[in-house]
């Protein structure tokens, strides 16, 4: 079928998979997660004006950060959660930390929290997993080690 696995890719308990023409999603039965993917996706169907508005706006950001994902990932964040906002969607949900975006996010919650700020990026770090839980914002932060 031509797919590439991205494992996990920034949401955990998530297989992702992608091909030049689309990509797809794979959760085990009972995830929350299944619901946010599916409320976008009827959405999108719905309402072809924001469907649109998702190609053109992903056409863009691939062609300008053709090889730089956290960029892309990035500038489409912002755009892409006001739709899902639109959709009823209630903003929760838990995302691996591994963009910028995510750092600075992460690190005005730790600053709220009067925790001191992460100096770098964890990408890439193999022994622990930094998560940030949203709901419109940034509520919450965890770091867990890796199981061996």
């Amino acid at each position: 079928m031509g797919f590439n696995s991205l494992k996990e890719n920034g949401l955990p308990r998530r297989a992702f998979f992608t091909r030049t023409d689309c990509n797809f999603h794979c959760y085990t039965q009972g995830r929350p997660e299944i619901a946010w993917h599916l409320l976008f996706c009827h959405w999108l169907k719905k309402h072809l004006e924001n469907c649109e508005y998702c190609n053109n706006l992903k056409k863009n950001l691939l062609q300008k950060n053709t090889f730089n994902h956290a960029a892309y990932t990035n500038e489409k964040t912002s755009s892409i959660t006001k739709i899902e906002m639109h959709a009823g969607h209630d903003g929760f949900k838990i995302v691996e930390v591994f963009s910028d975006h995510e750092y600075q996010e992460v690190n005005k919650h730790r600053k709220k929290m009067r925790l001191p700020t992460l100096t770098s990026v964890p990408i890439g770090n193999s022994e622990y997993q930094h998560l940030a839980h949203y709901s419109g914002a940034v509520i919450g932060y965890d770091f867990v080690k890796k199981c061996p």
